[in-house]
């Protein structure tokens, strides 16, 4: 079984946010212990049990700048790295900081040389820079020519549910990984010819549903177009209702939907959900895996 969705933080966390300061979750969203407990992340998914690990969305910082990013970027990153070290089944994804393109592609370069490093996470959050903008061409290159993989995490409450007292990630975190994806296949960017291969948390958050709508009033043409960029993404399975996960499966090409849990959230999967999502696929999971993220096979 393989996880391509869980979160952890580095031992180094701490001492990055006593110089740099720390982010602005959501309130009222506190952080679950296990980021910090490495250990139950893998012995959950058993001894042969793949674990692709990443800093969860209050870990990213792209409201710092210049050096400080970069820094901030590198810290991170490098916790993530050796959290893993010498663990069977690891892989992580480090953090992409898309508010400066120069530095993400710094970022990406340095990291090519790691083994254990897929791919890199992105957090959609209201205001941040469009996947689709232009500024980000040269970050896409520097992806597809390291071989990483690409994943698209929600990070952000535009919905404002924390303000009630509600769960940013039952209705404000899908929303805007959808109006972040919604853009993107709309838009005729360097991403869908640069190579990168995406991946969308949680299903892709209403994009499943919402894609026909958005292209309704468009030509056969450019509907034929969003739909092919559609076809070419992977999703997680991190969705809890065994008929929607039926409707991913049918809706995306056959190995496009990934096991994922969103480990340790409370909003996440179980083990034994995850098992069955694994038996239930057509396309062995870590084949499917592999297809986002080639390197996880030269982990094997």
């Amino acid at each position: 079984m393989i996880d391509v969705h869980c979160h952890l933080l580095p031992a180094s966390y701490p001492e990055l946010v006593g110089e740099l300061g720390a982010g602005t979750p959501p309130p009222g969203v506190p952080a679950p212990p296990g980021l910090k407990q490495p250990d139950a992340c893998w012995e959950r998914l058993g001894d042969d049990g793949w674990a692709v690990v990443a800093p969860p969305p209050l870990a990213f910082r792209d409201d710092l700048e210049g050096e400080r990013l970069a820094r901030f970027a590198a810290g991170l990153n490098d916790g993530m790295v050796a959290l893993a070290a010498g663990r069977p089944r690891a892989a992580v994804l480090g953090w992409l900081p898309l508010g400066d393109p120069a530095t993400a592609v710094a970022e990406v370069e340095r990291l090519a040389g790691e083994q254990v490093v897929v791919g890199m996470a992105v957090g959609a959050a209201p205001g941040s820079r469009p996947l689709s903008d232009p500024a980000l061409d040269e970050v896409w290159a520097a992806l597809a020519a390291a071989d990483l993989g690409l994943f698209v995490h929600p990070d952000g409450d535009p919905l404002g549910a924390a303000k009630t007292g509600a769960r940013p990630s039952i209705l404000g975190f899908p929303t805007v990984t959808t109006a972040a994806l919604l853009d993107l296949l709309a838009a005729d960017c360097a991403l869908w010819d640069s190579g990168v291969r995406l991946c969308a948390a949680h299903g892709g958050g209403f994009v499943a549903v919402a894609h026909s709508r958005a292209t309704r009033l468009l030509d056969p043409e450019a509907r034929a177009a969003q739909q092919r960029r559609l076809d070419s993404i992977w999703v997680d399975g991190v969705v809890f209702d065994p008929r929607f996960q039926s409707f991913l499966t049918e809706l995306f090409p056959a190995g496009r939907v990934l096991l994922g849990s969103d480990w340790p959230f409370p909003l996440s999967l179980t083990s034994a959900e995850l098992s069955a999502q694994a038996q239930a696929s057509v396309i062995d999971p870590f084949q499917a895996a592999t297809a986002w993220c080639p390197r996880l096979a030269r982990l094997a």
